[in-house]
């Protein structure tokens, strides 16, 4: 546990920002695609599920907000059917909506998204991108001015949908020139904004690329070291932080490669959003007293969180953050996990649980285990200790030791939770089962023909039973008898 990291974040609350930029809703209608239609050759998709959330800059707002920052958010709207919608969404998410203007010249943008299964099969937009007219402008100037002088930090998120202005810049960089404030800009098109000079940028990889010039390269980690100078001088930022998605994140300052952070890979993300929970929880942090290094890694916690939310569009809290540091590894208590199940379960999220003894890991348990993290949001693991193992596969085994075991497990992007189990006369997760009542207990699939011994439990629970089949040829046994027979050819063949 960082208990600097863990003092940075409870002073989130404290802090006021400033937040100018695009407001948007996102909708997403999720079901299955079983049929084509009669009438046209397109897909029918049977509706199972809605959801309705705030989007683009205003998704930043929600996470600040969230976050426990006060959010002074000026942006711009449709004086339209989606009004309503659009102040009972800031409403929910504790944002104020004394900056914002509803301009009855103008549609709110919406986004739309059709998705079956995990497949995004058609997106929708709708609403006003031009620029907003000379009245709106000045009323959004005004209530910029009025907020900037009582703000920590300033946050631009601009989408390129026509809210911020030429004007709207320079009354910020006159603002800026007799009282500076820390500026930080996520924006599509970065040279905008160079006469501001911002403390920090936050360009993804295509964006980077756009400013640059440069090519998409497959080394790509090793590609954006040398754009430190060429970045700094387009967009006039004093600090860089590249985002690289997998491929982590690159931060420059005064036109040098700083270092360069590694992320952990997400299997099968839920949510869209993540780099608005980063830039919430990196400028929070660099405001309560964290040096770079640190902001990236509480940022990179808040989008980690953010991602493995059942919502489309999800939002990160402290809370999310601080069970991030304090849980670093994956290896829980029985008590620990069962306080962290009743919070998941609060947020909608299916559990699933498997068990093993995943004493030599190969391709097949990789296979598996990603395959049983599709069935649902949050996969818990419970492995045998040494002892239940011994008393399974005989006096030869485990191979690897328990913190062995777990350390590689550990590793695996797939698993989100590891739990030990096995007591003499019982060397079945059954009491785990009992304790953490899993939304969908996942087996290989050679148990369908054999007696399980968790049925009983997992009917009564209510818990789904999903049977996965193993890699042929793929067990920890035959790798061991491989290894065995191998030893044995060398011996007979010196």
């Amino acid at each position: 546990m960082n208990r600097e990291l863990l003092n940075i974040v409870r002073k989130f609350n404290k802090k006021r920002i400033l937040l100018i930029g695009d407001f948007m809703i996102d909708k997403y209608i999720h079901g299955n695609c079983q049929r084509i239609a009669p009438e046209a050759s397109v897909p029918v998709i049977d509706i199972h599920e809605k959801h309705t959330c705030l989007g683009g800059a205003a998704n930043v707002a929600a996470n600040l907000s969230a976050l426990g920052a006060k959010v002074m958010f000026c942006t711009v709207t449709g004086k339209d059917g989606a009004l309503t919608e659009a102040l009972h969404l800031l409403k929910t998410s504790g944002i104020a909506d004394k900056y914002l203007i509803a301009d009855v010249s103008r549609k709110t943008i919406i986004k739309t998204r059709i998705s079956s299964e995990s497949q995004l099969i058609v997106r929708f937009d709708e609403g006003t991108d031009s620029k907003i007219n000379a009245a709106t402008e000045a009323r959004l100037i005004k209530h910029i001015e009025n907020a900037y002088k009582s703000c920590d930090a300033i946050l631009i998120s601009d989408y390129n949908k026509g809210v911020i202005t030429d004007r709207v810049i320079s009354k910020l960089l006159e603002w800026q020139r007799l009282s500076k404030k820390l500026l930080m800009v996520d924006a599509k098109s970065y040279e905008r904004y160079r006469i501001l000079k911002p403390d920090f940028i936050k360009p993804n990889y295509q964006e980077a690329l756009k400013i640059t010039g440069e090519l998409y390269a497959q080394s790509r980690k090793e590609q954006v070291k040398k754009w430190g100078a060429l970045l700094a001088a387009q967009t006039g930022a004093a600090n860089i932080v590249l985002t690289m998605d997998k491929d982590g994140i690159a931060h420059f300052g005064q036109s040098d490669f700083i270092s360069h952070y590694e992320v952990e890979q997400v299997v099968a993300p839920q949510v869209s959003g993540a780099g608005d929970s980063f830039i919430s929880a990196f400028l929070l942090s660099v405001l309560s007293g964290a040096n770079a290094n640190d902001a990236i890694a509480l940022a990179v916690h808040a989008a980690h969180a953010a991602i493995q939310k059942r919502k489309k569009t999800a939002i990160c809290t402290p809370e999310d953050i601080e069970e991030k540091l304090v849980n670093s590894s994956k290896h829980l208590s029985l008590v620990q996990l069962r306080k962290l199940v009743a919070k998941h379960r609060k947020e909608g999220k299916k559990i699933v649980f498997t068990n093993g003894c995943f004493d030599i890991l190969h391709c097949g348990h990789v296979k598996y285990l990603s395959k049983a993290k599709e069935q649902g949001d949050i996969l818990i693991v419970g492995i045998n200790n040494d002892e239940s193992i011994k008393r399974l596969k005989g006096s030869a085994r485990p191979i690897n030791n328990l913190l062995e075991r777990v350390e590689v497990l550990n590793g695996l992007a797939s698993i989100d939770y590891i739990v030990t189990f096995g007591k003499k006369g019982d060397d079945t997760p059954i009491q785990l089962i009992k304790a953490l009542k899993p939304h969908v207990f996942v087996k290989g699939g050679d148990y369908s023909y054999k007696y399980l011994p968790e049925k009983v439990i997992i009917d009564e629970i209510g818990c789904r039973l999903e049977l996965i089949p193993f890699t042929d040829n793929k067990s920890t046994s035959s790798t061991i008898k491989r290894i065995q027979d191998n030893i044995k050819t060398e011996v007979y063949a010196s």
